[in-house]
């Protein structure tokens, strides 16, 4: 029984890593990029972008909430076994808006929990980092990225967001299946984020030069 936040958190990222390692083949990966103007989803299964969009509602308050959640757990239950990554809050300095968000993603949250679907919380930056190499890269840049990346043009900005976030846990989890995948190098820190470990920088190629020079002074 965990003791502290932090241990639970870590026990359930733990156990739902272990679930999406042993049926990884099955999994449909869901994205999710939470917002009260527009939220992103997309799908991913076997690497395929299988369909994604923006769910827009004309509602407020609690209503709004309520039907933003509701239709996202529509999405999530057309698939028999899926995991969804959650982009995790962004601080702001309108306060209002960060209160609102954190409304729907505490109500979708508990939906989640409600009907026992997994899911994990991951930060923009980290995304960011798998998607252009650099987590502080301007928000705008994702959606041209995202279609050089996976020749799929998103329809706004939070549906390109949902792309490289499913496309990320995919390969995050494909990654810590077998380490040996050619990976570029910042894909591979940012899925070390998510899968809670470090992994080194490879060794740069020596130049016939260099190895020539290391022999000379054996």
């Amino acid at each position: 029984m965990p003791q502290t936040a932090e241990q639970y958190f870590n026990e359930l990222r733990i156990d739902n890593l272990k679930y999406a390692f042993a049926n990884f083949s099955q999994i449909a990966f869901i994205g999710l990029d939470m917002s009260l103007r527009s939220t992103g989803y997309a799908v991913v299964r076997a690497g395929k972008y299988i369909e994604g969009g923006e769910i827009e509602t004309k509602n407020y308050g609690a209503p709004r909430i309520h039907e933003i959640a509701s239709k996202v757990i529509q999405v999530i239950e057309r698939y028999p076994t899926t995991m969804t990554l959650i982009e995790n809050y962004a601080f702001s300095k309108n306060s209002s808006s960060v209160t609102k968000l954190a409304e729907l993603g505490g109500v979708l949250r508990v939906y989640l929990y409600l009907r026992k679907h997994r899911y994990l919380p991951i930060s923009n930056t980290t995304v960011k980092k798998y998607l252009m190499g650099n987590g502080q890269a301007p928000k705008n840049l994702m959606a041209m990225n995202v279609l050089k990346k996976f020749n799929i043009e998103p329809i706004g900005d939070d549906h390109a967001d949902a792309i490289a976030l499913a496309f990320y846990l995919y390969h995050a989890i494909r990654f810590s299946i077998n380490m040996n995948l050619p990976y570029l190098q910042y894909e591979r820190e940012s899925f070390g984020t998510l899968l809670n470990i470090k992994l080194k920088s490879k060794p740069k190629k020596k130049t016939n030069r260099q190895l020539a020079l290391e022999v000379g002074q054996a």
